[in-house]
């Protein structure tokens, strides 16, 4: 029995697809991506459903191998959202999408039960059911803009080609005499290289910006992913380089992507302050004007790095750490609960400010902010520094 040209790229296209899901659970397990749970939900019921109308629309074994694989896996994804912190909270909008995805497909799943001759229907739902999968890639593609680092470039990059093989496979199967077939390779092929796109985006600008600054570089950090170093060095109380990003007013999510600078208010930041990482043990903080300063002598080729729970004042925000110095205080909290003496931390004024009207407060669960006002007194104001 020979093995034909089909079931050889059929089957290579299914290796694929397990190869590039092995590598992303992996990543999953250890923490090193945050999977988009509204998306992986509808993956897991939508690719269930399309490849069960693929194969009644008389596929393949071959090429209906790539797309069980994926429904498999994908609930096995869709499951390991479902642990406690695992991923992100799915948002209002993440939320509408899924819950519009589900109506459709409940919507015509009954309307073809209900006529009694799904088989009439098979061809109709199976292109419906494809172009639903834009509809449950729009959630994660959003999630990967606005946060990159939440997804890493290895498993889709195999995806990729495992829909490229599909597709190769369909046409030698097929030629173009059923092209709704092709529907599903092609579609997701597309699908899948945006997503790749976006998480060469950060890697690619680091790269252009690294080309062109003299004292600052992004690479390889110790601590956590990519790091922010000086190429040359800088001197006690130096100005590094300013804050600048995208206001937000949400609250922080887990990923350490987001600086607070006030009551409810966050900053996305831009290159390069995006990558800075933590430490217990910083050498720089933000001063006046959003501008992150040296606070000893920093050497040619040290990483530069900040505690982040000098830009947090949330009180509900924590964040494990690992950041390796002497003094590492394990778990991360807001300004108020990680500062309680009676000097203000190395914080710029305005987070300086929040630390004193909020330090005899620490100990709370309150989630309010306490209004900030400009009566301050001059008791307080020798306590609030300068810097």
């Amino acid at each position: 029995m020979t093995i034909s040209q089909t079931d050889s790229l059929g089957l290579i296209s299914a290796v694929l697809q397990m190869a590039g899901y092995a590598i992303y659970i992996r990543n999953f397990e250890r923490d090193a991506i945050k999977p988009n749970a509204a998306s992986f939900f509808m993956f897991a019921y939508g690719t269930s459903l399309l490849a069960f109308l693929e194969w009644k629309s008389g596929a393949s074994f071959a090429l209906l191998a790539l797309p069980f694989t994926c429904a498999a896996l994908g609930v096995v994804v869709a499951l390991m959202c479902l642990r406690a912190g695992a991923t992100e909270p799915i948002d209002r909008f993440e939320a509408r999408a899924f819950w519009t995805d589900v109506w459709l497909t409940g919507f015509y799943m009954f309307f073809a039960l209900g006529l009694g001759d799904a088989e009439r229907f098979v061809v109709p739902f199976l292109v419906v059911t494809n172009l639903s999968a834009i509809v449950c890639f729009v959630p994660i593609l959003r999630s990967t803009w606005s946060c990159p680092e939440r997804e890493l470039p290895g498993a889709w990059i195999i995806w990729t080609a495992a829909y490229a093989m599909l597709a190769l496979a369909t046409v030698e199967s097929n030629g173009f005499s059923n092209p709704v077939l092709l529907l599903y390779p092609l579609l997701n092929m597309a699908l899948h290289l945006a997503m790749l796109a976006l998480t060469l985006r950060k890697p690619i600008a680091s790269m252009l910006f690294n080309l062109s600054q003299g004292r600052l570089r992004i690479a390889r950090s110790d601590i956590d992913g990519f790091g922010l170093f000086a190429k040359h060095g800088f001197a006690a109380n130096e100005d590094i380089c300013q804050l600048r990003g995208v206001l937000k007013r949400r609250p922080t999510r887990t990923l350490p992507n987001w600086i607070g600078i006030g009551p409810g208010l966050w900053i996305v930041p831009g290159l390069p302050l995006q990558h800075i990482n933590h430490s217990c043990r910083p050498n720089a903080a933000f001063g006046r004007n959003r501008r992150l300063h040296t606070l000893r002598e920093i050497s040619a080729g040290e990483e530069i790095t900040l505690d982040y729970s000098t830009t947090e004042a949330d009180p509900q925000w924590s964040m494990a750490c690992s950041c390796h110095s002497d003094n590492c205080r394990q778990k991360l909290f807001a300004i108020q609960h990680s500062f309680v003496g009676d000097a203000p931390p190395p914080a710029s004024p305005l987070m300086q400010r929040i630390w004193y009207k909020l330090r005899f407060d620490a100990s709370t669960e309150t989630t309010a902010f306490v209004q900030l006002t400009e009566d301050t007194s001059e008791a307080e104001k020798p306590m609030i520094s300068t810097q």
